[in-house]
């Protein structure tokens, strides 16, 4: 399917596509007939989000994942017409929905390992994505929801999301270990492809040498019957459900990206200049934050329940500080310089999560009753699930930063 010349162009996760697509056609001729018999059939991605309509995607109220899934399809669409115009024979023949299915299948399943070393253990694979433009988005409601809606035209999704990585981006998920090593390859590994995830789980992967495979060890005893998980890496919500196709409850490592925040912010600032310089003050104060290099720690910033980033934090102290406090050494902004500039902080990040979950739509108890309710079709219900997910962690995080201004 793919020349030497196309080969050699192709990022990790577009070869093992192209390879596991070549070995399906081969049919009972395959070496691995077996496993691709075993792996999952298309109807089994019927749900993913690649399949979801512009419609279904909204119901996510979460731009940023929408933007992801769009670029998704887009690289797929990208490496089929890179197949039709510089494949083999029979390259011409192979169908978007053939490749996609593949591409799922490896970004869900694949792993990156050192079988020569042996040192470190087996790791999953991962993919982000650059953002794609979104859809025009309904008449406004109030002016976050129109940050919100608009955030296409932001470089919040143009800087957040992650481009499709080569094996130097990849985290591992079983060793936690960068994976910068040449010396590691992607691959499928049958049967070990096929434990389910959970954040913190303690089973480890490793390569023994002598008997030259992959041995899964328990980190904890386990009762006959019991399941037996593995932990995909620390991922968030987000990638759990581009990749896998769920949502973890009361995810660890879920995080939110602030889509609208440097305009929620600079409407709190407004407010707090007013009668001294007003728009002229906070269009400043914005210049001060882009010479610094901070604009993307506002425009990206990736928050969790525990709080924000520390770019997020300077560039919230460089629009809410005092005169003195901006006029001054800048890079003290870096840390807390006076109790009332963090009060101002913490509230305005505090509204943010407020109006975030507003924009989100309806209650949390809600989403999650009808997402479990047997009627809810499986696209509704996953993504009530998520968006009862993003509404958790912003209302632990309000609810941290509550408890911080009342100490």
């Amino acid at each position: 399917l793919a020349p030497t010349r196309l080969w050699a162009s192709l990022d990790w996760h577009e070869r093992l596509s192209v390879w596991l697509l070549a070995e399906a056609r081969r049919g009972r001729a395959s070496e691995i007939c077996g496993y691709i018999d075993y792996l999952p059939s298309p109807a089994s991605f019927e749900d993913g989000l690649l399949d979801w309509t512009d419609a279904e995607l909204a119901e996510l109220r979460y731009p940023p994942l929408a933007a992801a899934v769009r670029e998704q399809r887009d690289s797929i669409r990208r490496l089929l017409e890179a197949l039709r115009a510089g494949g083999g024979a029979d390259a011409g023949s192979v169908t978007l929905e053939e490749l996609s299915w593949a591409q799922q299948l490896v970004l869900s399943r694949a792993f990156a390992s050192d079988i020569n070393k042996g040192e470190r253990g087996a790791t999953s694979g991962a993919m982000g994505s650059r953002a794609a433009p979104l859809p025009p988005p309904p008449p406004p409601k109030s002016g976050f929801q129109k940050a919100w809606e608009r955030s296409e035209l932001s470089t919040v999704v143009a800087t957040r999301m992650p481009k499709l990585p080569s094996l130097d981006d990849l985290k591992g998920a079983i060793g936690g270990e960068p994976v910068n090593d040449p010396s590691f390859a992607m691959a499928l590994m049958p049967m070990l492809d096929s434990f389910n995830h959970k954040s913190g789980a303690v089973n480890g992967c490793s390569f023994d040498p002598e008997a030259n495979a992959f041995v899964l060890t328990a980190g904890a005893p386990l009762r006959r019957g019991e399941e037996a998980y593995i932990s995909y890496g620390d991922k968030g919500n987000d990638a759990l459900l581009q990749l896998f196709g769920f949502v973890e409850a009361s995810n660890p490592h879920d995080s939110f990206l602030a889509v609208g925040l440097p305009e929620h912010v600079a409407a709190v600032a407004r407010d707090s200049f007013r009668g001294g310089g007003g728009e002229a003050e906070v269009t400043r104060r914005v210049g001060l934050i882009d010479s610094l290099g901070l604009g993307p720690s506002l425009a990206s910033a990736e928050l969790t329940a525990r709080g924000a980033p520390q770019g997020t934090w300077h560039a919230l102290r460089l629009l809410l500080g005092s005169v003195e406090e901006v006029s001054g050494d800048l890079a003290r902004l870096r840390g807390a310089v006076s109790l009332e500039t963090e009060a101002r902080c913490w509230a305005a990040l505090r509204s943010y999560c407020k109006a975030a979950r507003a924009a989100m739509g309806g209650a949390r108890k809600a989403d999650l009753a009808e997402a479990r309710s047997t009627a809810c079709p499986p696209r509704r219900a996953l993504a009530l699930q998520l968006r009862a997910e993003k509404k958790r962690l912003l209302s632990e995080l309000e609810a941290a930063l509550v408890a911080v201004e009342s100490r």
